[in-house]
């Protein structure tokens, strides 16, 4: 991946194609809350078949790991961002 924005040395960043910048980190922040609406909606899911006694069934197990992948990713994507702010 090419990196567009470059280390200022303050933590802060700096870039010669500012708007490519933007569009990047603009598909990023598209990404973390599709990957968010994801979440929530496995974990609905998942709570509607607990409510109907369904905690064994194929689709709770199969909402209950898309669960732990989207919280992994959205945890991965959390410490960036606080160590780049």
């Amino acid at each position: 991946m090419e990196r567009l924005p470059r280390p200022a040395g303050t933590g802060c960043y700096t870039t010669d194609q500012p708007e490519a910048a933007l569009t990047r980190l603009g598909r990023w922040e598209d990404l973390y809350e599709t990957l968010e609406q994801e979440l929530a909606h496995a974990s609905g899911e998942m709570a509607r078949l607990a409510a109907a006694g369904k905690e064994k069934s194929a689709a709770y197990r199969q909402h209950f790991g898309n669960k732990l992948t989207l919280t992994a990713f959205l945890s991965r994507l959390d410490a960036c961002r606080v160590r780049c702010v």
